[in-house]
């Protein structure tokens, strides 16, 4: 294996760890607002979609592609001194108590949860598939980490072949790399109104399913049109209409999952989420490669759009209170 796989596998690594720890970051700072900071951080990878294109073509053109990535890399280090300039949350009065108390409740906890748990089906999933408690103790994040997964599906499908789309329909490659540029502002858009929803409390399971269906209409649309104006056009509620859906299905995790398994469920939604952007691209690109067109992978995600959305309805409607786990 070249050097230059494993370092690439690296930093895949690195940013899988980054986006584990900042959702669980938000979580213990902003716990009662997890969902309105969630949607403004997330509005920034839109930024970069929108953004990172221009720049990297003109770092090309400047200092060639090595020296490029080297740059891109230098800029990452940024986090460093953020994480480590990062202060810890306040322990409230009303939740201090002493170390003994503390230590005596863990045990008494563990003697029942142990007896509990025996012979059940629970105590296997918590032994050796941890990840998946919040699967077992909440059914509502079963439906919700689907729909996840399959936006995350889409969306990095689109990303990847917009570029290829736009030349397929028949665009010059000069007037095709913009889409990218396009879709980044739509989908900043999109996190942005997220944002909004969530400070204003306005979001619910039902207006979680309204951008899948929005989605599917943009993308078959887009496939019909010819002129730049109108596959631009198109592009850009594409692109909002996944911001948004990215942001409201993220956000709504603490609503339907309790705050024992919440880190549990954010890793889960994260490394499954890796996961799918790689089969993704393998999956799109085999499509691509056996119908010879990258109109036919956008019509197939128009397509998986809007046969999820009548599945998602239902789960709207079911009764999105937290169970309490109480540390199971």
């Amino acid at each position: 294996m070249r050097i230059s796989q494993v370092l690439i596998f690296l930093s895949g690594f690195g940013f899988g760890l980054q986006s584990i720890t900042s959702y669980l970051c938000l979580k213990e700072h902003f716990p009662e607002n997890f969902s309105t900071f969630t949607s403004v951080t997330t509005l920034f990878h839109f930024v970069g979609m929108a953004i990172l294109p221009s720049v990297l073509n003109w770092f090309k053109s400047e200092y060639g592609l090595k020296s490029a990535l080297i740059l891109l890399g230098g800029v990452m280090w940024n986090l460093v001194p953020c994480g480590a300039g990062t202060i810890p949350p306040k322990r409230t009065k009303d939740r201090a108590i002493t170390e003994e108390e503390e230590e005596e409740m863990e045990v008494q906890g563990n003697e029942l949860h142990d007896r509990l748990d025996d012979g059940k089906t629970e105590h296997f999933i918590k032994n050796w598939i941890p990840l998946l408690l919040p699967w077992y103790h909440h059914v509502n994040f079963r439906y919700m980490h689907i729909f996840s997964i399959t936006g995350i599906y889409i969306y990095t499908s689109w990303i990847i072949f917009l570029v290829s789309l736009g030349t397929s329909l028949g665009l010059p490659t000069e007037q095709a790399v913009f889409l990218s540029s396009v879709g980044g502002i739509g989908g900043f858009s999109g996190k942005l109104l997220g944002a909004a929803l969530f400070y204003l409390d306005k979001v619910n399971a039902e207006v979680c399913c309204l951008p899948f269906l929005l989605t599917s209409a943009s993308m078959m649309a887009t496939i019909f049109m010819k002129h730049y104006s109108m596959i631009a056009t198109f592009t850009l509620i594409s692109g909002f209409s996944q911001g948004l859906a990215t942001t409201l299905l993220y956000g709504l995790i603490p609503h339907i999952v309790c705050s024992h398994h919440f880190p549990s469920a954010v890793s889960l939604v994260l490394v499954s989420e890796g996961v799918t952007i790689q089969l993704s691209g393998l999956f799109s690109g085999f499509l691509h490669d056996a119908l010879g067109s990258t109109v036919y992978v956008f019509a197939f995600n128009a397509v998986l759009c809007a046969v999820i959305f009548p599945f998602m309805v239902p789960w709207s409607c079911n009764d999105q209170t937290v169970k309490k786990c109480k540390g199971t």
